[in-house]
């Protein structure tokens, strides 16, 4: 019975020894790729010379190789079509003749419809090549003089496809094995040994016997042994289709991840290393800076598994972790680095802070909420005026980050709207309440002025408003302008009719003298001389310039001032080149299609469904009256939309029977047209509480 038991632990010690051994050599398989292994390339370039990872056989880059997406991080991209390829001249490294030797790549092909070259070493006499074969839809390993090795995939070769080749000759044997994808293998017996030539180490390029193969697709990790890779290491190169390059290494620590952490304490947890030979030695290390190397200036004594609790921590402070493990070659590796921040203490208390004024329909007010410590809970605000609060409560989920809301009150009334705020769970709040004074937004009105020249206005010279009184402004630089900024409405002498009167300032300064009316008044005016309603209407020129005119004082209003703005009127002194052409018949429905497409237009540019009058005037310098009648009934037929001002008869004409003059016939026209202007648009549309009847 003794001598059973003792055969038995020497049987059980022998196979734990198998074990190990057996672990042992399947790691070193994989560190074994670098003996014999003379050049990688990893091919990870954008573009120029590519490293040699190992010792110094660069490769120079022919006719502007490309990078492209690679099996292992980034390849090589070739296009046949510029003859793209990457060399160096010979060199002893490089050169066979009598040796074993083993080419591996990763290639991929865009096209197939001719031999391609992926490594070789070929000139008037060959040595040795992987390369591509159209005729036979093989992937072939040949040296010279040889019999190639092929091996054709199951389902041919396909183009857009990654595939690992090896190509090994064995000088012993003299026979040449290709395999690809660690599946399929063929080997060939060569005949002779390859010779030792002076011809260039090339990828994506073969040249000889006056023959030139260039590769049009990818190659990625190449590698080049003085020796023949056994099953295994080409097992581990494949590693399952994934891949593994230089330097080979499948030993790798776990991922670390949080388990708990608090004011002064972090709990941390590591998945276990693989790769390696068991048993595995792990050690943890702590610092505050990134990047670190672990060391004897950062270890956490005693801290040697899985697992780490690490305690009497600072506060709210940043720090970097990595868990060394060791093997039983030993050989040794780390996680990555993992960061956590200590909680900031429990918060007590919280501050408020915000601005004491805003104006209504703004976003003008954000408030910031700051606890003084880590906050689980949420912080509601509230006003004792009309307004909306976004969000409507902040919360916080153990931070102590500043978070901020935003108050847009919507009335004016209550002014001023008293801001607090108030935590659940209860927090002292140690800024009280913020006092907000909301003002309203002030309302740009703009008037838009068509038609031909009695509204430029010709021969109403020299200009008497020159000066604002009150707060109108137009468009730089004067009346007919479309840029901003908007400056003060004077006659300025721009514009087509020059240094004259026209109907803006008076118009919009008579508002202001009448009516007490406080917001400003922006006039734009985009008539021309002498022009038909063809010449005028939408799609034109001078239309397209009102349109302008009302976009740009829109987005400078909003935009830059803050303010509100409402396009509510267009002018319109028109009718006497309609008439020389003979349109009367037809005069009204201009009239009309004039007033819906400018309403149309500009309540598009607004977004509002407002009434967009077009205020006239009935002409009179006709000897008959088709123009006049059609003005008329256009008024009649469409209350509130066209509105007739009065006729022009009673005033004193010019010498020329056409034009008014500066002081007293044009004044009368803006009065005029004010009254009924502050009828139809202010008192009966708009509701401004400040009009006094006065017509």
């Amino acid at each position: 019975m003794k001598t059973f038991r003792k055969n038995f632990k020497i049987f059980a010690l022998l196979l734990i020894s198998v074990s190990l051994y057996t672990q042992f050599f399947s790691h070193v398989f994989a560190t074994d790729l670098s003996t014999s292994l003379i050049s990688y390339w990893k091919l990870d370039e954008v573009s120029g010379t590519r490293a040699d990872s190992v010792s110094s056989n660069n490769l120079t880059d022919n006719n502007t190789v490309t990078q492209g997406v690679g099996k292992l991080g980034n390849s090589a991209q070739l296009t046949m079509a510029n003859s793209e390829y990457l060399s160096i001249v010979d060199n002893p490294s490089l050169s066979i003749g009598g040796i074993d030797f083993t080419i591996s790549a990763w290639v991929y092909l865009d096209t197939k419809s001719t031999n391609m070259t992926f490594v070789g070493k070929y000139g008037s006499t060959g040595e040795y090549a992987l390369y591509y074969g159209v005729s036979s839809d093989t992937f072939r390993c040949s040296t010279f003089p040889s019999v190639d090795a092929y091996v054709t995939p199951t389902g041919g070769v396909q183009i857009g496809q990654w595939y690992f080749l090896t190509c090994s000759h064995n000088a012993t044997t003299h026979t040449n094995t290709i395999t690809v994808n660690n599946t399929y293998t063929n080997t060939s017996v060569a005949g002779s040994e390859p010779a030792n030539t002076s011809a260039a180490f090339t990828i994506g390029r073969f040249q000889a016997s006056g023959a030139t193969m260039y590769l049009d697709g990818r190659i990625d990790s190449v590698g080049f042994w003085k020796k023949i890779l056994t099953p295994d290491e080409i097992t581990s190169l494949y590693n399952s289709g994934t891949g593994l390059e230089y330097p080979f290494s499948t030993f790798s620590a776990g991922s670390i991840s949080l388990m708990e952490k608090t004011d002064s304490s972090i709990d941390l947890s590591s998945s276990e290393a693989t790769g390696g030979i068991a048993p595995y030695i792990y050690q943890w290390y702590r610092s505050i800076s990134s990047g670190f190397t672990p060391g004897v200036g950062n270890i956490l004594s005693g801290q040697t598994s899985l697992t780490l609790s690490d305690t009497g921590l600072s506060p709210a402070t940043i720090y970097y972790y990595k868990l060394r493990v060791t093997d039983g070659v030993p050989a040794t590796a780390d996680s990555s680095e993992f960061s956590v921040v200590t909680l900031a203490p429990p918060a007590t208390s919280f501050t408020f802070a915000g601005p004491s004024s805003g104006t209504m329909a703004t976003a003008s007010g954000n408030f910031i909420v700051t606890p003084d410590g880590e906050y689980t809970g949420t912080i509601t605000s509230s006003s004792t005026g009309a307004g909306t609060f976004a969000p409507t409560s902040l919360s916080w989920s153990g931070s102590s980050d500043a978070k901020t809301f935003t108050y847009t009150p919507t009335s004016t009334s209550g002014s001023p709207h008293i801001i607090s705020v108030s935590a659940t769970p209860a927090l002292t709040n140690n800024s009280g309440t913020v006092s907000f004074a909301v003002n309203e937004q002030t309302t740009y009105y703009q008037i838009l002025s068509t038609g031909q020249s009695l509204a430029v206005v010709y021969y109403a010279s020299p200009p008497i408003s020159v000066t604002q009184p009150y707060n109108n402004l137009m468009l730089t630089p004067g009346v007919e302008g479309t840029a901003a900024p908007l400056i003060p409405l004077i006659e300025s002498g721009q514009g087509e009719g020059g240094n004259v009167e026209t109907i803006s300032s008076g118009m919009a300064n008579s508002l202001h003298a009448y009516e007490d009316l406080l917001s400003p008044i922006v006039v734009g005016l985009h008539a021309h001389g002498g022009t038909n309603y063809s010449g005028l209407k939408k799609g034109t020129s001078w239309y397209n310039k009102g349109m302008t005119q009302a976009s740009v004082t829109k987005t400078y209003v909003e935009s830059t001032l803050g303010e509100l703005y409402r396009p509510i009127a267009v002018t319109s002194i028109h009718g006497e080149s309609d008439y020389v052409g003979g349109a009367g018949a037809n005069y009204k429905s201009y009239l009309e299609e004039w007033q819906l497409d400018y309403e149309t237009d500009l309540n598009t540019l607004t977004s509002r469904n407002d009434t967009i009058p077009l205020f006239i005037n009935q002409m009179n310098s006709a000897p008959t009256g088709e123009i006049a009648e059609a003005q008329l009934n256009a008024h009649i037929d469409n209350p509130g939309k066209i509105i007739l001002v009065q006729p022009k008869y009673q005033y004193h004409y010019r010498s020329d029977k056409l034009h008014m003059d500066v002081n007293t016939q044009e004044k009368k026209w803006e009065r005029c047209l004010q009254k009924l202007w502050i009828k139809y648009c202010l008192r009966d549309r708009l509701g401004i509480p400040s009009c006094h009847h006065r017509f």
